[in-house]
């Protein structure tokens, strides 16, 4: 229903902006996406990019020759990584066989996903050399969905042998702020009057984490994908 009503705002509002110096399109974009964090991790630890992805409608009013502003309305997916491997020494008790008990190591494996989906409104600045063009400005984000799924396992190694210590799988729901804002930054190609290249980075300001103290998550992505502009008019 959310999508539905995104859809439905965005097709009435670049309906009603009609003028001599505006015009209209859409946008499809890959992107690769991480929500990075403040802490340096050891090297069993890690933070990695995962595919994402974000489609929408475009709106840009031509300023001067080379000049314009403009504004998006788009669908936003932005998923994140953390992984955990590491290998812990233990002291291992048991009656069987007399042994009082053996050294051993525990295995701790942690795994953390993050799928959001976001309304993103960014508002840019165009500036063009020829066929490139250079764009700056600032993007929303307004949370619509968000699935977080963290487990963790345990194993205890014995001598050559693995058997389970302790093994246990959770699926937490992280709480995540309703909002991102932050700077994007971005440079196009027009291949025509009607088809652009576009390779965009965005940067989030906002800490997502409500509850992680001083441990802050801050969305990234970049993207790459192609515009369609309507019309006869060519910025």
């Amino acid at each position: 229903m959310k999508r539905f009503l995104f859809f439905g705002l965005a097709f009435f509002l670049f309906n009603n902006l009609s003028a001599q110096d505006f015009r209209f399109g859409l946008s499809f974009n890959a992107a690769t996406s991480k929500v990075q964090s403040n802490f340096s991790f050891p090297e069993d630890y890690g933070i990695f990019f995962k595919r994402s992805a974000k489609i929408g409608l475009l709106v840009e009013k031509k300023l001067s020759k080379r000049s314009a502003l403009g504004m998006e309305l788009l669908w936003v997916l932005i998923e994140g990584q953390e992984y955990r491997y590491k290998p812990a020494s233990y002291w291992y008790t048991t009656r069987a066989g007399g042994r009082s008990g053996t050294s051993g190591t525990i295995i701790l494996t942690d795994n953390t996903k993050i799928h959001s989906h976001y309304i993103g409104v960014p508002a840019y600045y165009r500036f063009s050399l020829g066929r490139f063009s250079i764009k700056g400005g600032l993007q929303a984000l307004i949370l619509m969905s968000l699935d977080i799924e963290k487990s963790h396992l345990q194993k205890g190694v014995i001598g050559a042998e693995t058997e389970p210590f302790l093994q246990y799988d959770t699926a937490d729901k992280i709480p995540l702020r309703k909002y991102d804002l932050g700077p994007q930054f971005g440079l196009d190609f027009r291949l025509s009057k009607h088809l652009r290249l576009r390779i965009d980075y965005f940067q989030g300001l906002t800490n997502l984490y409500t509850d992680g103290g001083e441990w802050q998550r801050k969305n990234r992505q970049f993207s790459f994908g192609v515009d369609y502009w309507f019309g006869r008019k060519s910025f």
